[in-house]
């Protein structure tokens, strides 16, 4: 039973050099589709959906303000 805790040092490294490949190869993807669609982002259709998706996450955020007061019985 305590093999199977022992966790081989390869599994161990394997799953670090994953994660840290993983992790920065989507911050360089990321860079380099933002970097494509730099005409885009600076668009109206851009800047208004930034607009309605910064107003649903206040509605939300107050939503979920309410949910907690009532939670604690302050409401």
């Amino acid at each position: 039973m305590t093999k199977a805790l022992t966790p081989h040092i390869g599994a161990l490294m394997a799953l670090q050099v994953s994660f840290y490949v993983f992790l920065v190869g989507s911050k360089i993807l990321l860079a380099v589709f933002v970097g494509r669609s730099r005409s885009f982002l600076r668009g109206r259709p851009y800047i208004l959906t930034m607009r309605c998706l910064g107003l649903v996450l206040a509605l939300f955020a107050l939503v979920l303000f309410r949910d907690g007061l009532a939670l604690l019985n302050i409401l």
